[in-house]
């Protein structure tokens, strides 16, 4: 998935589709223009707000632009299965080394869903804690905790590829508290867009510590 940013864009490992509002230095050339980028999945439409009407778009992110600004409106539809299967295709062909984005500290989570008990597997972002792994439940900021989280908080026992490893776990999510907060901020400072995140939500971003079983 990608999250599209003023100036750029930051790959995330753990985001939905969503839709953002994104606020430009100026307005594009139309008003409204549709253009499909390479994925047909991922529609771009250029909106703009009007300098008198204090309006904004709220969406899943709380994101918005001020009056008088223009903004991208990004329609993120379910593309995060094609996204991830890039991800995983390239981890593996890569030994876990050097991926795209997230270069050797990204691990491989397969778990059962919550609901349907079928194994998922999702690329994370992680940092080493002793002998400990650590992933942040960020979901790129988003309002809600991602769905790998809620499976882990069901089911326990997981499976982990680093590098070239497979590792059985137990996962030990840590919601809140003093705990908490040490690994985020460890977390943060391997990887610093993650305290860009704390700043796109009102939740309290978990954190899962997976240990080896």
């Amino acid at each position: 998935m990608t999250m599209f940013a003023v100036g750029g864009w930051v790959p995330t490992g753990d985001a939905p589709g969503v839709e953002l509002v994104v606020t430009l230095p100026g307005p594009p050339q139309a008003t409204t223009a549709n253009a499909k980028a390479k994925s047909p999945a991922i529609l771009l439409t250029w909106c703009s707000f009007p300098a008198h009407a204090a309006l904004y778009r709220a969406d899943p992110h709380g994101v918005r632009t001020a009056p008088g600004t223009h903004g991208l409106r990004v329609l993120l539809r379910p593309v995060m299965s094609d996204w991830n299967k890039g991800i995983i295709d390239e981890f593996h062909a890569k030994g876990g080394k050097g991926v795209t984005g997230f270069g050797d500290r990204l691990l491989l989570l397969t778990v059962r869903g919550a609901k349907s008990g079928q194994p998922r597997t999702v690329p994370l972002a992680y940092h080493r804690d002793g002998d400990r792994y650590v992933v942040a439940g960020s979901k790129g900021g988003a309002p809600t905790h991602p769905a790998w989280y809620h499976n882990l908080v069901k089911h326990r026992e997981a499976t982990i590829e680093v590098g070239t490893e497979r590792i059985e776990v137990r996962a030990t999510p840590i919601a809140k508290g003093p705990e908490r907060d040490r690994l985020y901020e460890a977390h943060a400072t391997v990887m610093p867009g993650f305290r860009g995140y704390v700043k796109k939500t009102s939740r309290v971003i978990p954190v899962v510590v997976l240990e080896w079983v």
